[in-house]
């Protein structure tokens, strides 16, 4: 068949979208796999999709699932494909053009993609990748070339027809096998870039302030290690453009000594964006000679973060490693292309590419690197020393032969096995897992470089400390195995805090809030079940709410003597129970109250820059919990000092202005300040955010829900928003629920936010958002081709 013309290409797309904007909703199942799209196939492959949208392939040739596999992905999530490939190459410019984001958007408001690129194309993972692929098993190289091959036969059966939301990008390419681990290279990424962003802020407040005052803001930072430089000055530390919010993630595993069955269950709920639609992870079983497995696979490239294969069950969590230093790199005066290590000196390399935008401009990228990183420009402390940024490498190679064996593993030792391989991997992941036989751990994953000292602060080149002396065995990495206790609990903290140093410090990381609250659900009882797991999922109840709840409450009091919203307010946050529930009153006055004298705190003890940054980090909130429950917080004095007021008279002010802007977003009746009217998800795919004109809602048809969204950044049920408007819109959460009791090792139980498309005429796409959104789950199992009930498709195809 030949290919339209581009022109005639990009008006059938925008033919398709109009028509998606203008018709009513027709629900209805698509082929997805149309019989003579699939190339090369070696064996019979068939392909079963059921009701709740989950795709069954069974292959004779393991090779042929991945073919299956990629020809569906590319069908589902092309675009979130292309973009993870885009950012892993440093080449978004290409993709989106260079286009300035408006000055309005928090952070990275007035960056350009070229700005992203800047950032991104010298850490070299291109090269990386090339590096690796030669090395991969000939057994994982057929894999994904075959997923490959799938991938580009879907994207000849389009005929350059693509989805809608590909009018935003320019020219499709043909997708390759290493694009595959470029793909699992930028996913990794953008999690890691949380904790370089908390060293960044963490060095900025130190030169800005000065370290009295950063003990203050970060009293659990191991300042027993500080190096005793001094860079002085009030320069502003630069910082990466590639912003990512606050993300997290719940695991657990508890022992048959705590479940009703007798066998060990396995629960996680990886917290990612919940939009845009498809859901991030693609739930899919695989079955062919060698396993049969189901899970949640990740975008571009087929490994599975959470799963199970008849014999163990598995989850993840991020770890927040230190995956990044920073080392201050002081040139030769006499040559400058060289500077001071330990050893006496080293060279350094200069460095330029070019990339072609996707109107074809080119723009220069400079940059130099040596040993201890990359030298981005501009990036230099206030006495004009270089910084340079070192990030821990990887083996593509061992991470997806470790996928597969993982996929196979039967026993405990073949998981061990597989665990090694995967910590070489781009990954740092809390695996929570357990064996039907009985046995549970924890065991962190992601190399961890050898440090004299911690990795937070910055150090001198030449400082012995700044060195790797290269990475931990895996034997050595974290883990917890067949605890007393009977559980396992990960939730992005210093999971065991003993063993934590090893991993990252008290800085990089999140709060403990969820982790502590699993823990105390998973001792009220011996005899769970997957439905008390599901419990635990939905739960609400903020560990550290009522203590903070109580010292407001304390210093408020006397507005009970007053009229109106103040004294009705203040009665509201006395009887809240804690709970972000849709429906409470109480969570909201609790919420606005805390943000308010979080910044107001912030900003009056630290500068404009350096509070800007620690209020948008993950930090911020959870170190007022610790000022206000806390008397003897040296934070007080500081307070006072600088401002003239302690926190009693800024917690009464932050409480006014809270009830003061709640009346005029909301007005006077109180019922609109529930948290669900201002506490929001609405989820779709990229398209849902079209803007509206007049009555015509363009973004409609893609909306897959716009509901109250209960839960908030540190409860079990998590929800980390952004502003939208005078409300707050859900954009991390838990897009995939995933509970396994191994006395049925066979099956599990699953709920997603949205379908595997993105395509709004599907049934799985808004039916699932709203089953997911009440908490609703569905059984799915490795059932054999002839036994998967309630089947909507099947196409059996031979070659």
């Amino acid at each position: 068949m030949k290919k339209p013309s581009l022109p005639k290409r990009r008006l059938a797309m925008l033919g398709r979208l109009i028509s998606q904007i203008l018709s009513k909703e027709q629900l209805s199942v698509t082929p997805t796999i149309e019989r003579e799209a699939l190339t090369r196939l070696q064996g019979r492959l068939e392909f079963v999709r059921d009701v709740n949208g989950v795709a069954h392939l069974y292959a004779d040739i393991e090779s042929d699932l991945y073919i299956g596999l990629g020809y569906l992905q590319a069908t589902e999530r092309f675009m979130t494909m292309d973009t993870l490939r885009h950012v892993a190459k440093g080449r978004l410019s290409e993709l989106f053009a260079n286009v300035r984001l408006p000055a309005s958007v928090e952070r990275v408001g007035g960056l350009s993609f070229n700005d992203f690129d800047a950032f991104l194309r010298p850490l070299g993972f291109e090269g990386e990748v090339k590096r690796d692929y030669s090395k991969l098993s000939m057994a994982s190289q057929r894999c994904l070339e075959a997923f490959a091959q799938g991938v580009n036969d879907a994207l000849i059966q389009m005929n350059g027809v693509y989805p809608p939301e590909m009018l935003l990008t320019g020219k499709v390419i043909p997708w390759t096998a290493e694009d595959c681990l470029l793909a699992a290279r930028a996913s990794a990424l953008v999690v890691s870039l949380t904790t370089l962003e908390n060293e960044l802020t963490f060095d900025n407040i130190r030169a800005q302030e000065g370290d009295d005052i950063a003990k203050a803001i970060y009293p659990d930072a191991p300042w027993h290690d500080a190096p005793d430089y001094s860079q002085g000055g009030q320069a502003e530390i630069p910082d990466g453009p590639l912003d990512t919010p606050n993300m997290g993630s719940n695991n657990w595993a508890i022992s048959s000594a705590l479940t009703k069955s007798g066998a060990p269950i396995v629960c996680n709920d990886p917290h990612v964006p919940v939009i845009p639609a498809p859901t991030y992870w693609h739930h899919v079983h695989l079955e062919c000679p060698e396993y049969s497995v189901q899970g949640g696979m990740f975008p571009g490239y087929p490994g599975m973060g959470f799963g199970h294969n008849g014999h163990m069950a598995w989850g993840c969590t991020t770890v927040f490693r230190d995956a990044w230093d920073l080392s201050r790199i002081e040139r030769i005066p006499d040559s400058p292309g060289r500077y001071r290590t330990v050893d006496g000196s080293e060279k350094i390399t200069n460095c330029r590419d070019i990339v072609t935008t996707r109107f074809g401009k080119s723009l220069a990228i400079e940059w130099e690197t040596c040993s201890h990183g990359v030298i981005y420009p501009g990036w230099e402390h206030s006495d004009n020393v270089s910084l340079a940024l070192k990030f821990i490498a990887c083996n593509h190679a061992a991470h997806f032969d470790g996928h597969r064996q993982l996929y196979a593993a039967n026993t405990v030792e073949g998981i061990q096995g597989a665990l090694e391989k995967l910590n070489e991997g781009p990954f740092d992941f809390n695996m929570v897992y357990a064996h039907k036989d009985g046995h549970i751990a924890w065991e962190q994953i992601g190399q961890l470089p050898k440090r004299n000292k911690d990795g937070l602060f910055v150090r001198d080149a030449h400082d012995p400390d700044s060195v790797w002396q290269g990475y931990l065995d895996f034997s050595d990495n974290p883990k917890i195995v067949n605890p007393e206790s009977g559980f396992v609990v990960t939730a992005n903290t210093d999971t065991c805090q003993k063993q934590y140093p090893l991993i990252a410090t008290r800085v990089h990381c999140e709060p403990r809030h969820r982790q502590e609250r699993i823990i105390e659900l998973i001792r009220q009882r011996d005899d769970h079940d997957w439905k008390t797991m599901a419990a635990i999922q939905r739960d609400v109840l903020a560990d550290y709410a009522l203590p903070m709840r109580d010292r407001l409450c304390n210093v408020l009091m006397h507005y009970r003597n007053t009229a109106g919203h103040l004294a009705a307010g203040l009665d509201h946050l006395v009887r809240w129970d804690g709970q972000f529930t849709i429906d409470s009153i109480g969570a909201s006055i609790f919420t606005l109250t805390r943000k308010i004298l979080s910044t107001t705190i912030f900003f009056k003890v630290l500068g404009n820059t350096s509070a800007k940054r620690f209020t948008h980090g993950q930090l911020a909130v959870p170190r007022i919990g610790h000022l206000l429950l806390d008397k003897d917080d040296p934070l007080n004095e500081i307070i006072v000092k600088k401002s003239g007021h302690d926190v009693s008279y800024y917690i009464q002010q932050s409480f006014e202005l809270a009830i003061d802007q709640l009346k005029r977003d909301w007005g006077g009746d109180m019922i609109e300040w529930r948290w669900g009217n201002i506490h929001r998800v609405r989820i779709g795919s990229i398209m849902a955010e079209l803007p509206d004109i007049g009555k015509l809602k363009l973004g409609k048809p893609w909306v897959a829900i716009e509901a109250p969204m209960q839960g908030e950044a540190n409860t079990v049920s998590p929800s980390v928003t952004t502003p939208d408007g005078k409300r707050l819109r859900t954009l991390i959460g838990a897009t995939s629920r995933f509970i396994c009791d191994l006395s049925k090792p066979n099956e599990a139980w699953f709920a997603h936010s949205t379908g595997p498309a993105a395509d709004p005429n599907s049934p799985f796409y808004k039916e699932l958002a709203q089953q997911w959104h009440k908490f609703e789950y569905f059984r799915s199992a490795l059932w054999k081709a002839d036994k998967v009930p309630n089947v909507v498709e099947r196409v059996i195809l031979l070659p």
